[in-house]
């Protein structure tokens, strides 16, 4: 029987990482939690305001219940998927970092963009921007854009104590009138618009959900009464990463908020 946790905020109070590779040892999973938690605390935090405490959990200890379980894995449920964060089919959130998918292809644990700290960074802030997966905001080109805080910068990482952090979006990013900096490394050029090596999902109009490959669109199947979803990469976006993201795109609610800037 699954244990049912008893999550009620958006944002998450408390991530609860839990160990279960056996690639990485819980000494690292231990700093990588460490740097999350002060990178939450201290760079989300004076932006977002209260963010969520983080645990680590060495392999067979015992999560907190009342935590958003996060679980560090060897391999993934979706091909090449190096993480996601998600709803149980009881809405209980969680969220998952898959081990092999990133070192199989050329990362490392704790340094660099393409490493497990900045997977886990990615998904413990994209879980505190949107927990349940379901907000969107409104851009500048009639499309609604997922509120997803490090997908548009997902190549471009920082090191907290030692341990590669992501980039994330500040609020401003998803606001189409704001000027100056929009993403906590300065990197970005204006809101909206995707880093070199990252992606956004967008939705239009009820259609058909697609892919975007580049700026090629590739439509993977009509969908009636739908929105249509598509995922738009940048150039550079790394190929062994891109069915990943569309199963990501198709777990996003159609529905859900609108997080309306106008």
């Amino acid at each position: 029987m699954k244990r049912k946790h008893h999550v009620t905020t958006n944002p998450p109070t408390l991530i609860s990482v839990q160990n279960h590779s056996t690639r990485v040892a819980d000494a690292d999973v231990e700093k990588m939690v460490a740097a999350v938690a002060v990178q939450l605390a201290r760079d989300y935090a004076p932006f977002y305001g209260l963010a969520a405490a983080l645990e680590f959990v060495p392999k067979g200890g015992k999560p907190n219940p009342d935590g958003v379980p996060f679980v560090i894995a060897d391999q993934s449920d979706v091909p090449d998927a190096a993480g996601y964060h998600d709803e149980t089919d009881a809405d209980l959130p969680r969220g998952f970092v898959f081990v092999s998918p990133t070192l199989d292809n050329g990362g490392t644990v704790l340094s660099g963009a393409n490493s497990v700290s900045v997977t886990l960074s990615h998904e413990a802030l994209e879980a505190e921007g949107d927990l349940s997966a379901n907000i969107w905001a409104d851009g500048p080109d009639g499309h609604d854009y997922a509120y997803e805080l490090a997908d548009a910068f997902e190549a471009d990482s920082y090191e907290i104590d030692g341990v590669s952090v992501s980039n994330f979006a500040l609020p401003s990013f998803f606001n189409p009138h704001a000027t100056g900096r929009v993403d906590f490394m300065s990197l970005g050029k204006a809101p909206f618009v995707t880093r070199p090596g990252g992606y956004q999902i967008k939705r239009t109009e009820p259609g058909a959900i697609s892919q975007v490959f580049g700026r090629t669109m590739v439509g993977v199947g009509p969908h009636r009464r739908r929105a249509i979803v598509v995922v738009d990469f940048d150039p550079g976006y790394a190929h062994w990463k891109k069915v990943s993201k569309i199963a990501n795109a198709r777990r996003r609610r159609t529905g859900g908020q609108i997080l309306s800037r106008s």
